[in-house]
């Protein structure tokens, strides 16, 4: 068994909530709860950075990933708003 570990930066992941995997661009998206953010990665785990969110208030706890792969949406729960969000990805 091989495990690999996905580090981030200095702040590491509080509380990953969700994962999903963008089996067209070959990349996983973590809701990274308590950083208040989406981590994007290579499927191994490499060159991790966070999704840009275009929203005023920003996001708040997000708690659950879905990946629409047709129509290239990610939808995000939050925990602590109440709010699904929809984001275009490219």
């Amino acid at each position: 068994m091989f495990v690999t570990t996905l580090q981030v930066d200095a702040m590491q992941l509080q509380y990953p909530r969700s994962v999903v995997v963008d089996r067209e661009l070959g990349r996983i998206l973590v809701a990274d709860q308590c950083n208040n953010r989406i981590i994007m990665a290579e499927e191994d785990l490499t060159d991790p950075r966070q999704l840009a969110v275009n929203l005023n208030e920003g996001l708040a706890w997000p708690y659950g990933l879905h990946l629409d792969q047709d129509r290239r949406r990610l939808y995000v729960t939050e925990w602590n708003q109440g709010r699904i969000l929809r984001l275009d990805l490219p």
